[in-house]
């Protein structure tokens, strides 16, 4: 977990979170009624984040960030795999979506195919 989520996902836990009402192991997001995550949950969850937000002023939009994400993963030399591992996504154009054209500038700092092959310049 991302060091500045901890403090938010504790306080959800404690203030915000409905009371788990299921069996088994307790899942950390629930619907309102209390039941285990569920794509419906996720966004009765999200519509009460977003409330909560709004009471403080501010804007929340649950995928605002996806491609400033990306991006950063990018920049930082992470694989194509493993941004798409890290941000859940399973295909290609979601990634190409969100990451969007890479700027000529920046493919001409990556070694070429050779220089892989062989770690110098030929």
């Amino acid at each position: 977990m991302e060091p500045l989520a901890v403090e938010p996902i504790r306080e959800y836990v404690r203030r915000g979170r409905p009371r788990y009402v299921g069996a088994g192991d307790e899942p950390l997001f629930l619907t309102d009624d209390g039941q285990q995550f569920s794509r419906e949950g996720w966004a009765a969850m999200a519509q009460r984040l977003r409330r909560r937000l709004r009471e403080e002023g501010i804007a929340f939009k649950q995928h605002r960030l996806r491609s400033t994400c990306a991006r950063r993963l990018h920049e930082a030399g992470y694989p194509d795999s493993a941004i798409m591992e890290i941000l859940g996504w399973s295909s290609m154009a979601m990634l190409r979506r969100y990451l969007g054209r890479i700027p000529v500038a920046q493919l001409k700092r990556y070694p070429t195919t050779l220089e892989r092959v062989f770690g110098r310049a030929v």
